[in-house]
């Protein structure tokens, strides 16, 4: 399901929201999918490719050349296979830009330490009693609490959905994101969301700050580096 970004609280929402399930703020509409982005205008292309494909199988074909260099298929998936495992081999060429969030221009801070990751708990509590059960599967998958070793952390701060003028209106106030490391090998991925406010109660907090709201750990990193 496409994905949005509420203007108000920053939450990702589904793209046809009309409401913010986060702020209840009421959302500005869309501007009109052109006609490539309907399900009209996909099923034309598919109905076009499938014509071009029937096309192709009805031409003759000849023989292939016994003198082909062509490899076995067992070493072409071979290869695919060794070119998929690769993200296990280069973790921080793969998290440069990932799941996880774009680290190209990240700040390095190289600095040893150990830190325990905890869940903000007014973020929990929300979670919990103001959320659909889906929502909350989601945001508290597995453990609230993570013991985390490092070496050098990297920290950007995540405006995928923002625009130039989103930005700058929310300078300072945007996501951060985190990389830890330890000895070359990500340990832990961590989201940071700016807020004004306590999210259950309403309470202003003095001052705003950015809490912890989401933490990934390695296993988890590898599994969704493997899947992409």
């Amino acid at each position: 399901m496409a994905k949005r970004i509420c203007p108000f609280c920053k939450e990702k929402v589904k793209e046809n929201a009309t409401i913010c399930k986060h702020c209840r703020s009421e959302l500005p509409a869309l501007p009109p999918k052109k006609w490539y982005q309907t399900w009209k205008g996909l099923l034309l292309v598919l109905f076009l490719l499938g014509i071009i494909v029937q096309a192709f199988k009805e031409q003759p074909t000849s023989p292939p050349s016994q003198s082909s260099s062509a490899p076995p298929s067992s070493i072409i998936n071979e290869k695919k296979m060794a070119k998929k495992n690769d993200v296990d081999i280069d973790e921080r060429k793969a998290l440069q830009d990932s799941f996880f969030g774009d680290f190209r221009n990240a700040k390095i801070q190289k600095k040893s330490g150990k830190i325990i990751l905890k869940m903000w708990r007014p973020w929990v509590l929300y979670v919990q009693e103001k959320l659909p059960s889906p929502a909350q599967e989601a945001f508290l998958d597995g453990s609230q609490r993570l013991v985390v070793e490092y070496d050098e952390i990297w920290i950007a701060e995540d405006d995928e959905y923002l625009t130039k003028s989103q930005r700058r209106k929310w300078k300072d106030q945007l996501d951060i994101v985190k990389l830890y490391w330890k000895e070359g090998k990500v340990q832990a991925s961590t989201v940071e969301k700016f807020y004004l406010g306590n999210p259950l109660t309403k309470e202003k907090l003095l001052p705003p700050a950015h809490k912890l709201t989401g933490f990934y750990d390695r296993s988890y990193i590898l599994k969704k580096l493997q899947e992409n």
